[in-house]
């Protein structure tokens, strides 16, 4: 992120993450770099609706519903986000003792070696912190800070005042720096906090789709709860739960909008200086329509494709055969999979254009 920050003090451009790297390294890996970063917060937008429709599951009158998952939280909660793009509390209340001897033991039905369930849990946790770079996809866009009454008093003073980049670089590096050191310390001591307060085998949490059935022993149903509201239930306070299950819903579709927000511009940027006019190819016309903007300056074509482009991928869980409903389940947690490892694509890509860009 410190990388990151440094060039976009000197060229805030659309589409920066890609358009670093066709710069300072080659521009086909820059282009493949922002094809990697579209597909991951694209396909992040649609597995985000899924996870939001779980979440929903948790009061059983819209569990049953078939009509309210296909018509509410499918289709409305979408349209409704790609609408609006284009315009202290108790954790530890169970207080269990666990065991902290057994850290090192794994699910031998999930993984095969402690190493395979350790990169399994790595990239579950990476779908955590993507979006900490998403500095660099706004930056263009940002209003600003101008220069106070106090500068123009010295300018006319013939004091040289304190430049527009200036207020511009320090902006960017307080965001681009503390926002994700935040985001960090958060995430870590969140998930600490859990392991003191829940057994990681019960019941409520999910598993890992590729699981059959019969592997989840000990457990009547397969869990779909967050592990706090899971701990918000065992602990016995009068709607704890829901309280928690309606914030991880919230906390979920405003990701949501984001991530919608950040693949659209990326879109634009990898869009924007193609030429489509007479004499070029059909595919070149195609996309550099995706690099227009509407009157209010909103990229609203690549708003809607990046949306509509994953978009049936909830509608999936709607089949309710129970010998596919696994495989459906599989298919989208690959998905937010392959989200993870694109993202980390991006940043290690970022970081080789950072030392090119450094060395020139």
């Amino acid at each position: 992120m410190q990388c990151v920050s440094e060039m976009l003090c000197i060229w805030p451009i659309p589409g920066a993450l890609s358009a670093y790297v066709s710069e300072f390294v080659d521009v086909e890996l820059g282009i493949a770099t922002g094809v990697a970063y579209w597909f991951t917060y694209s396909i992040s937008f649609s597995t985000l609706i899924a996870t939001s429709a779980a979440e929903f599951n948790f009061w059983p009158s819209i569990q049953e519903s078939t009509g309210i998952h296909a018509g509410i939280l499918y289709l409305l909660i979408p349209v409704a986000i790609v609408c609006a793009n284009s315009l202290e509390i108790e954790i530890l209340l169970n207080n269990r003792n666990l065991d902290w001897k057994s850290a090192t033991e794994f699910d031998s039905d999930a993984a095969g070696n402690w190493f395979a369930a350790l990169l399994i849990g790595m990239s579950i946790a990476t779908f955590s912190f993507v979006g900490i770079e998403i500095v660099a996809a706004s930056a263009l866009e940002a209003k600003w800070p101008r220069q106070d009454h106090k500068s123009k008093v010295s300018s006319s003073l013939n004091i040289t005042p304190r430049p527009n980049d200036t207020l511009i670089g320090n902006q960017i590096k307080f965001s681009a720096i503390f926002i994700s050191v935040l985001a960090t310390v958060v995430y870590v001591v969140a998930a600490f906090l859990v392991t003191l307060d829940i057994y990681r085998g019960d019941c409520a949490l999910p598993r890992v789709s590729w699981l059959s059935e019969d592997i989840k022993s000990n457990c009547t149903a397969p869990g779909s709860k967050a592990a706090f509201v899971a701990i918000a239930l065992e602990s016995g306070i009068p709607h704890l739960a829901d309280l928690f299950n309606v914030f991880l819903i919230f906390t979920c579709l405003t990701c949501t909008s984001t991530n919608l927000y950040v693949a659209s511009r990326t879109l634009f940027g990898l869009t924007s200086g193609l030429e489509g006019g007479k004499g070029q190819r059909w595919y070149l016309r195609i996309l550099a329509w995706f690099g227009k903007t509407n009157r209010h300056q909103v990229p609203i074509r690549a708003v809607i494709f990046s949306a509509v482009s994953f978009s049936w991928v909830p509608f999936l869980q709607l089949i309710g055969k129970p010998d596919t409903r696994s495989s459906i389940n599989e298919f989208i947690e690959i998905l937010s999979q392959m989200a993870s490892i694109g993202v980390l694509i991006v940043w290690g890509m970022n970081c080789l254009a950072f030392l090119r860009y450094h060395k020139w």
